[in-house]
């Protein structure tokens, strides 16, 4: 009785864990900055922050807890004294403090005594980056008066105000679009958990698609309106890789790996063979897309964009302004790329740091991906993955909004922790060591 109550008082503080790293991304001002500061103590204080001596054996994680370190206190002290932005100092110290609070809490929570282990990763790392999610369709559906007409949401101007701001602060559509990306990337998770038993229970395995499908809804229209590109390409990516990776590179499937091939190749051979209709309803489809104002940039530009020309401009002028202060001739105001951003903003040093940080992460990512767990977590780090790496070569990320990147720091740190955690697990357990 006494157990049964212990695992229920556990159950009570994880489920009340989730709202609170909600509330961290929905941009509240003041609420939120408070309660991300708090929430080592808070782990701290439920039991779930720890870091053995095993962790700092790995080779990746000490490198990757001092680069970010390091990137980060070069980063906003050089953007500090070179005066680029009219920030105070106390600004740039939150700034600097959240990054490092958010990524040091990823690599020190202890996924073993949370419970639903190994689930618990996927649960805390979407209720971090969902309120984000529903501050950017707050913002964009108030500013549409809440309307779902697919007539009358498309913004021109591609900027909206923040939704807890009032009118006066504008956001634009870049900023607002990376977190558009962690909601259509969800899209996976989506396909994978309808597919699956019901593991879960029925009732849960309902309520979590239910949650999924709407901040994929939500990030739908956000991108819509806003006329997003990018976005798009997230989702068909996280579509074509959880397919790939459910059907042929996930060892339960490897029985079912030649039908699956005859599918795909019969699906391809109807289309081919009745191509001339499928044109003929693709493209009524595509007009009355147009006329609803749906993927104009995208149909009428492409993938084409000034941020390719910006890249080369920054790289030629490399040897030229090694330590940055946007002392580049460029033609935007950014480079619209994390790492080219870092190299603009404050030099070569902050982006190779960053850039270390980042390589770091892939081996890290690999050791992940070969650990047997349920493909459902792994389909969903991998497609949060594309949403990130997304957003990294698209946009600004760290001027865009800083509370996005340290939450992509939390995701890293809390993979690699994850990993660290459930190696040493399988280790312990051939040796018998408890």
């Amino acid at each position: 009785m006494q157990v049964m109550s212990i695992k229920a008082k556990d159950k009570l503080k994880f489920v009340a864990l989730c709202p609170y790293l909600f509330i961290i991304s929905l941009t509240i001002p003041k609420i939120s900055l408070l309660f991300l500061l708090l929430l080592p103590l808070v782990l701290k204080f439920f039991g779930y922050l720890r870091i053995p001596k095993y962790l700092l054996k790995s080779t990746g994680i000490p490198i990757s807890i001092v680069s970010m370190i390091l990137f980060t206190i070069i980063n906003y002290c050089l953007v500090y004294s070179y005066g680029l932005d009219e920030k105070s100092a106390g600004i740039y110290f939150i700034e600097a403090v959240m990054i490092i609070v958010l990524f040091l809490t990823g690599i020190c929570l202890d996924f073993k005594k949370m419970p639903f282990f190994p689930f618990n990763l996927l649960v805390v790392n979407l209720s971090l980056f969902s309120g984000g999610i529903v501050w950017v369709f707050l913002s964009v559906a108030h500013y549409n008066k809440w309307s779902f007409s697919f007539a009358s949401i498309a913004i021109a101007e591609r900027k909206v105000p923040a939704f807890w701001q009032g009118s006066d602060v504008f956001i634009n559509g870049p900023s607002l679009d990376i977190y558009s990306y962690l909601g259509v990337s969800l899209v996976g998770l989506f396909i994978v958990l309808a597919s699956i038993g019901s593991f879960i229970g029925k009732y849960r395995k309902s309520i979590l698609l239910t949650f999924i499908f709407i901040l994929i809804f939500m990030s739908c229209y956000s991108s819509i309106s806003l006329g997003a590109r990018t976005p798009v390409i997230v989702l068909l990516i996280s579509i074509v890789v959880t397919i790939l990776f459910i059907n042929f590179f996930n060892q339960s499937f490897q029985a079912s790996r030649w039908i699956m091939i005859c599918f795909y190749v019969s699906i391809a051979c109807m289309v081919l063979f009745f191509r001339e209709i499928l044109n003929e309803y693709l493209l009524e489809l595509i007009s009355s897309l147009l006329d609803l104002n749906i993927g104009n940039r995208l149909i009428s530009q492409g993938l084409e964009t000034p941020r390719y020309i910006v890249w080369q401009q920054v790289i030629d002028q490399m040897p030229d302004y090694p330590w940055g202060g946007r002392l580049m001739l460029i033609s935007a105001s950014y480079a619209h790329n994390i790492w080219l951003d870092q190299m603009y903003d404050s030099g070569i040093l902050s982006m190779l740091l960053l850039l270390t940080f980042h390589i770091v992460q892939i081996p890290i990512l690999l050791q992940f991906f070969k650990l047997d767990i349920p493909k459902i977590i792994r389909v969903f780090v991998l497609c949060t993955f594309v949403a990130f790496l997304a957003a990294f070569i698209q946009a600004p990320v760290i001027q865009a909004s800083c509370v996005y990147f340290a939450i992509s720091c939390f995701f890293f740190g809390s993979v690699a922790r994850f990993t660290s955690d459930y190696k040493f697990m399988v280790s312990s357990s051939k040796f018998g060591i408890e």
